[in-house]
Formats: structure tokens, C-alpha cells, sequence
């Protein structure tokens, strides 16, 4: 179970997340401090999800030739640079995408940034 905690924290996030940003680029910088990261996070382990779901429910470990044994150590030795990934995506989104996000924001006649 340890090994989807991060992936079952972003699926509760994302409803109160998407409520949340829904004007992002109107509201003033303590929310987006807060609400960028969160994103972060819930973007990347939307993108592990998507990876476990290909490599075991469709059967992608067939492609590569992969038994079961060596699914099961690719799955435990990725979760554990899973949690690792989230970390550092939370603390890059906080200390830059902010920063450029306000930048944006400066700038006349842009609205939504292009991503």
C-alpha cells in the first residue's frame, strides 16, 4: 500500500485543487504560493498513475519481456523514487514556477500562460 499513498493523496486533491485555482491567475500570491506546488503534485503523480496503469493493467511489461519478479522490483525500487520525484517537483514548482507565474502575470495583454 505504501507504494500509491502519493498517488492516492493527489486523487483526494484533486477536486478541492480544481475548486480552488479555478481563477489562479486572479488571485493574490499567498494562494498561489500554495496552490502552484499542489498542482505540482498532483500533475506528477497523475503521470506515475498512468505509468503503473501501462506497465501492468496493458501489459506493457510483456513488450520488454519482463516476468513477474522483475515488474514487482521495478514497481517497489519506482515507488520508492516516486516520493522523491513529488518532492522535488513541489519544492521546484514553489521555489520557480511562483516566481514565474508573477512574472507572467506583469506582463500586458498576457493573460493564461502558454504551457
Amino acid at each position: 500500500m505504501w507504494t500509491i499513498l502519493d498517488i492516492l493523496a493527489s486523487l483526494a486533491l484533486i477536486y478541492p485543487i480544481s475548486r480552488a485555482s479555478s481563477n489562479l491567475f486572479e488571485q493574490d500570491l499567498k494562494r498561489l504560493s500554495l496552490l502552484v506546488p499542489l498542482i505540482a503534485f498532483v500533475g506528477t503523480a497523475t503521470d506515475a498513475l498512468t505509468r503503473i496503469f501501462l506497465l501492468i493493467p496493458v501489459g506493457l511489461h510483456s513488450v520488454f519481456l519482463w516476468s513477474w519478479e522483475a515488474v514487482y522490483i521495478a514497481f517497489i525500487e519506482g515507488a520508492s523514487k516516486s516520493y522523491i520525484e513529488d518532492v522535488l517537483v513541489v519544492v521546484v514548482s514553489f521555489l520557480a514556477g511562483v516566481p514565474l507565474l508573477v512574472a507572467l502575470r506583469k506582463i500586458p495583454g498576457v493573460r493564461y500562460p502558454l504551457s
